[in-house]
Formats: C-alpha cells, sequence, structure tokens
C-alpha cells in the first residue's frame, strides 16, 4: 500500500505508518476470524461428541439399572433354588431313613415269617410221626382184637367211649 499524499503532495508521515498497521489490523482480524471459525467448528465437533457420549452414558446407565434389577431377580430366584434344594435334601434322607427302616422291617418279617415255617413245619412232622406211631398202634390193636376174634365193632365202641 502506498501512502497517500496531501494537499501539497507529500505524505503525511502518520498517515503512512497508520496504512500498515491497518493493513496489519486487518489481516489479524481476518486471522482471528479464521481462528474463531475453526473454534466455532471444534466446539460443535465437541457438543456432538459430549452429546454422544451423554446418550452412550445415559444408555449404560439403563442398561446397568436393568442388569442389577435381573441380578436381585437371579439371586432371588437362587434363594428359592437352594431353598427347594435343601427341603428336598431333607426329604430325600427321611425317605431314605424311612426306607432303611421298611426293608429292616421286611427282613425281620421274612425272618420271622421262616421260623414261623420252620417251627410249624417241626410241628407237622412231629404230629406226622405221632399219628403215623398212634396208625401203628391202633393196627397192632386192632391186629390183637382180630386175632383173639373179637368183634371189631367192640373196639371202635370201647375206644369212642
Amino acid at each position: 500500500m502506498e501512502c497517500r499524499q496531501g494537499g501539497s503532495g507529500r505524505a503525511r508521515p502518520d498517515e503512512c505508518a497508520v496504512e500498515p498497521k491497518l493493513e496489519e489490523l486487518k489481516g489479524k482480524i481476518r486471522h482471528l476470524q479464521q481462528v474463531k471459525r475453526t473454534l466455532e467448528e471444534d466446539l460443535r465437533e465437541a457438543q456432538c461428541l459430549r452429546d454422544a457420549l451423554q446418550e452412550e452414558q445415559d444408555a449404560l446407565c439403563t442398561a446397568v439399572h436393568q442388569l442389577e434389577i435381573t441380578y436381585k431377580e437371579k439371586e432371588e430366584s437362587c434363594k428359592v433354588l437352594q431353598y427347594k434344594c435343601e427341603e428336598l435334601e431333607f426329604d430325600l434322607k427321611r425317605e431314605q431313613q424311612l426306607s432303611s427302616e421298611t426293608e429292616d422291617l421286611v427282613q425281620q418279617y421274612t425272618f420271622q415269617i421262616q421260623e414261623m415255617k420252620l417251627k410249624h413245619r417241626k410241628l407237622r412232622m412231629k404230629f406226622e410221626g405221632e399219628l403215623q406211631q398212634l396208625m401203628a398202634q391202633h393196627k397192632h390193636l386192632y391186629s390183637v382184637y382180630v386175632s383173639f376174634g373179637w368183634d371189631s365193632r367192640l373196639l371202635f365202641k370201647e375206644m369212642g367211649t
């Protein structure tokens, strides 16, 4: 830029010095405006990023809340299942004990039945032996009566009384 000359044809020294400063200031203003636009663009990007991060944080908070609810439900279900499992184990032990006692009783009754069968068999064998002995005595007596010629009807009559 050139300095303007005044009416006398000569440039005033303060005017020449002002023009370069003015140009320098205009350049600085343009530079500052460019920096301002860049900063505004950076600010918009930062705000978009902040908004996106806020949405992501909100989504994560919602997910955490849902997971906490699910965890509490699962924990409650686990407690219920543990209680049921303990109940079933108790019932199983009780039924096993009852089954064992029942098996012991069945075994005891089986032994008692076998003892009774053996006792009855011995009694039956003793009875059969005594019956055979009585029958043998009866045959012997019958043969004695018959050999003497006595009437067998008298024998039976005497035995009846």
